[in-house]
This record gives structure tokens, sequence and C-alpha cells, in this order.
């Protein structure tokens, strides 16, 4: 009697890499965007060390390949907190007043050269601007590697009835590509 391994492979391979993934981070778009980014079944992911005193809504992270522990590249997974539509009076700090903020989480995936390669929200829990979710907007960010500004109408094509949430996201991938830049300078 044969039997067929491959589908035991293919078991084997996912569990591999749901192992190395975060709890917090196991979701199927990030395991399929590793998957495309790193050209491998498996890859190692490992929070990144930093001095940043906990002043992030979110990690930092290494990305290796399973096998060789070849650097791949960086990802950063993180809660961006925003206004609701007529909250956070203007020059108000955004609080964590349930009434005044939204948030959504989203994950940047960075090659070596800390560039970014992929962005996804993962989790949208606005009222308005879901619009800042489509793929084929975040890749407009593909590229940014924290050189230059990033600015909403400019370099970052707005959205009718998201311009909350596209500010928001947009200084946040500014910010945390920079960080990173800092991070990992010698």
């Amino acid at each position: 009697m044969k039997f067929n391994t491959t589908p035991l492979l293919l078991v084997l391979a996912a569990l591999v890499l749901t192992a190395s993934i975060p709890a917090d981070l196991d979701s199927k778009s990030l395991k399929k965007d590793l998957k495309k980014t790193a050209g491998i079944e498996q890859v190692l992911v490992s929070p990144l060390e930093t001095n940043t005193n906990g002043s992030l809504k979110g990690k930092f992270y290494k990305i290796a390949s399973h096998d060789s522990a070849k650097l791949i590249g960086y990802m950063y997974a993180g809660r961006v907190d925003c206004c609701r539509a007529g909250g956070c009076g203007s020059g108000t700090p955004i609080s964590d007043d349930a009434l005044e903020s939204e948030y959504f989480d989203y994950y940047i995936l960075f090659d070596t050269n800390h560039k970014v390669e992929t962005v996804r929200v993962t989790n949208y829990e606005a009222t308005y601007g879901h619009e800042i979710t489509a793929r084929s907007w975040l890749k407009q960010f593909v590229g940014f590697g924290g050189e230059e500004e990033l600015r909403p109408g400019k370099e970052i094509d707005g959205i009718s009835g998201a311009t909350i949430s596209v500010y928001a996201i947009t200084a946040d991938i500014e910010h945390k590509t920079k960080v990173l830049g800092q991070i990992l300078q010698p």
C-alpha cells in the first residue's frame, strides 16, 4: 500500500511556520505575506531588541530563514490610535477614552535595508475610513525607507471619507520606518 507523504509534509511545514510566529501575530495574511516576502515556506520571527522604552504601541521583529537563520527582513506589528470623527478636539492628544478615540491594528514587512515591502491592516475598529485597508491603496508605501516625508495628498493619495485614518496610518508608517532605521544604525 502506497502512502502519499505530500499532505503530511504540508501539515508539518504549516506547524513549523505557525510555531515560529508569535501568537498575537498569527494570521493567515501574515503567513502568506511572510512566505511571499521570504520566498520560503519556513521562517523564524523573533523580537528585535529596541531601546524605545515601551513608547511604541507595537513591536519590531526580525525575520530569518528557519534552516540557516539568514536574515530576510524585519517586521513591525502594532496599533494606531486615531480620533473619531468629531472627537479629539484640535490640539488635544489622543486619549484612551473610548468615546474620543478608535484604533486599527496593522503590520509592516521591511526588507533587510529597512524599506517597506508590505503593509496590511489586520483589525479595523474605527467607524469610518475602512478604505485604508485596501491592498491597492496600501501598495503606495512599498519602497519607502524613511528618507523623505510622507504627506497625504502629495506623496500619499488621500481618500474621501477616510481623512483621519489616512493621516494616522501615514504618520505611523513614516515614524516606525524611521525608528527601525535608527535601531539598525551601527
